[in-house]
């Protein structure tokens, strides 16, 4: 099958919600190397789905690379696979390593990778991919997660070419009916932009775009959070550019100049979430008089909604700035920056002065806010390893990551249960819920506190920052606690057979899974009436589980004591004529007797007929009508009777 064919076939846009920011970016991978002497370096796993970011060590097999990452977790936060330099990695360890999947193909020298779901198959995510190879090809996988056992694999027949001559940035634009995407690459001569539409359809042709700015190909290509603007590198400057979420076009909004131009050049970019401000971290550029790098690099914030081209310029303000005492060929730069779903901006620094355990990430705390107010916070999280890619992260997850949001780990869960509330976005630090059902604690700095409701509960949690202060609700739906009820003969004979039992008050449509313990179901197993065989005296005991449908699964038991023997019963009447009927003397409940002794009499007192464990099988084969006596004896019991023979 031709690769454009299949694009049209699988690919099917991004389902997005408007209104809430879910948490598929909640796990970070990055970090590591592999070293010939050393061997696998460990990189580093940074967890957001907690107030505080935490982060723990990882290993990968063959090696974490400095090449490109990127990672996807559900809207629930839980890690489903990441990438690395053109391997995937599912979530499953080995030796305590995150495995490749079987078909994830081998190493190759990428820079960048973006990671899509697909709206209509919520198992199935797709990883654009760009190079340095030569010919600069778009590269495209597919990952169905219902593969391996539920961990994910790699489509080998859904592989292949974009399209060639592409730039090393992306970026994921969503479309004017807020359904659809545009995936964004730039030309790799830097002259134009391309934008594919994605869509249920598939990847149509590209829009080519031609700004007559000669931008930086090789510079990171960076979306505003509500998908309006682009900004990348450029040889006058940092090149903004507006998004027509319509047609796919972009056309000039600004150039911007760096402060130190001569010195720097913009590399690394990020929008605030409220697309109110740009931030830029600079490269040192070479100077080819002293055949060296200038090593001083800086991070810049600029106010976009100040005017013109030249009032947005006049509010540039650097929030950090460094540089090396000596020069050195390797180039200092801010290699990334990138919004996070807690607000804030992350960035890492290449110093070549650093050795691998002094490397850091470091902060902008309020981004949307002015000036030093957005609060740049130097060296907050050791990483250890050299940091060339910050995760690539689809950004238009992040487009309402300025507002508070809640979440539940569950959204529906069953009467018992307990579930885990979340709080994050808009770079709040400070959390307090409303105290209400199933919460009882008001910490002002819990943001995932664990809540055990009785009845469906909307919960209220109220965050602040030094700067804002905002309100965010998530409801919980507790599904009824049916009141299931049992009923039957709680106290029966040992060895009791086709005793009935009977459930009520379950949900309608709900099926009755059935458990006995000290004895045997006959009948009626899913049903709400069932019988059952009781074994030797004790205790016995019926539960049932009611299955909804709905992950609810409730239960009942009823106990049930075994005692005692019921009396023997004598049939009196014996017609021994063949039609199997009467033609035994017959004692029921006989199994309760089984070590027994059985005598017959005639009228005059003369014994005609003696057995021990008698079967009744005894047919009166030898005697003539008329009226017998029998006498049964088992253990100390004795039972005396008449009986009559006809014939």
């Amino acid at each position: 099958m031709h690769f454009k064919l299949l694009l049209l076939i699988f690919f099917c846009g991004l389902t997005v919600t408007t209104n809430a920011q879910e948490k598929q970016g909640a796990n970070w991978f990055l970090g590591g190397d592999y070293d010939v002497f050393l061997g696998p370096i460990p990189g580093v796993h940074l967890d957001f789905n907690h107030s505080e970011v935490s982060k723990s060590q990882f290993l990968i097999k063959y090696g974490m690379r400095v090449g490109a990452v990127a990672t996807i977790s559900d809207r629930k936060g839980r890690l489903l696979f990441f990438t690395n330099d053109g391997y995937v990695f599912s979530r499953e360890k080995s030796n305590n390593e995150y495995q490749p999947m079987l078909n994830s193909g081998s190493r190759g020298s990428d820079f960048s990778e973006l990671i899509m779901q697909n709206p209509k198959d919520e198992q199935r995510y797709y990883i654009f991919t760009t190079t340095y190879s030569w010919e600069n090809p778009l590269l495209v996988k597919e990952v169905n997660m219902r593969l391996n056992n539920g961990l994910g694999d790699v489509v080998p027949s859904a592989s292949g070419a974009v399209k060639t001559n592409i730039g090393t940035g992306m970026a994921a634009m969503l479309h004017a009916n807020n359904k659809d995407f545009w995936l964004v690459t730039s030309s790799a001569t830097g002259d134009s932009i391309f934008s594919f539409p994605v869509n249920a359809a598939g990847i149509g042709a590209r829009v080519v775009s031609l700004p007559n700015r000669n931008i930086d190909s090789l510079c990171w290509l960076k979306s505003s959070p509500n998908s309006e603007m682009l900004v990348t590198g450029g040889k006058q400057g940092v090149e903004l550019f507006h998004f027509n979420r319509h047609t796919g076009a972009v056309s000039p909004f600004v150039t911007l100049g760096i402060p130190d131009p001569g010195k720097e050049k913009g590399y690394s970019f990020s929008f605030s979430p409220d697309n109110k401000k740009l931030y830029v971290g600079t490269k040192s550029i070479f100077d080819p008089v002293n055949n060296q790098n200038n090593s001083s690099c800086s991070i810049l914030q600029y106010e976009l909604t100040a005017g013109n081209a030249t009032q947005i310029q006049q509010t540039v303000t650097a929030l950090y700035k460094t540089s090396l005492p000596n020069s050195t060929n390797d180039p200092l730069f801010i290699s990334d920056m990138q919004l996070a779903m807690n607000g804030k901006i992350y960035t890492s620094i290449r110093n070549p002065s650093f050795s691998y355990n002094q490397n850091y990430l470091s902060q902008i705390n309020y981004p949307d806010q002015k000036g030093l107010n957005a609060g740049f916070q130097l060296n907050t999280i050791h990483v250890g390893a050299l940091i060339l890619s910050l995760p690539s992260l689809n950004q238009t997850i992040f487009r309402n990551v300025g507002k508070l949001q809640a979440q539940a780990s569950k959204d529906t869960i069953c009467y018992g249960d307990s579930v885990q509330l979340s709080a994050y976005g808009a770079g709040a630090e400070r959390f307090r819920w409303q105290i209400v059902d199933g919460l009882t604690s008001p910490n002002d700095t819990l943001a995932n506190p664990i809540v055990w409701p009785t009845v469906t509960t909307t919960y209220r949690v109220i965050a602040s920052s030094p700067f804002r202060t905002d309100t965010a609700f998530v409801k919980v739906v507790v599904r009824t606690n049916p009141e299931i009820k049992l009923s039957g003969p709680e106290e029966v004979f040992t060895l009791a057979e086709n005793q009935e039992y009977q459930a009520s008050g379950e949900t309608p449509r709900s099926t009755l899974n059935w458990q006995v313990f000290g004895g045997e179901i006959v009948s009626g197993q899913g049903t709400n009436h069932i019988r059952v065989n009781w074994a030797e005296a004790g205790s016995g005991t019926l539960r049932v589980v009611e299955i909804t449908g709905q992950a609810c699964n409730y239960s009942e038991s009823l106990n049930v004591k075994i005692t005692g023997s019921p009396p023997p019963v004598f049939y009196n009447i014996i017609t021994p004529n063949g039609d199997k009927l009467n033609d035994a003397f017959v004692i029921q409940n006989l199994k309760w007797y089984a070590e027994n002794e059985l005598k017959i009499y005639n009228r005059w007192g003369v014994e005609v007929f003696r057995t021990r464990n008698y079967k009744n099988n005894w047919q009166t084969e030898e005697l003539s009508s008329g009226v017998y006596f029998y006498r049964f004896q088992a253990g100390t019991q004795t039972w005396k009777g008449w009986l009559e023979v006809v014939k």
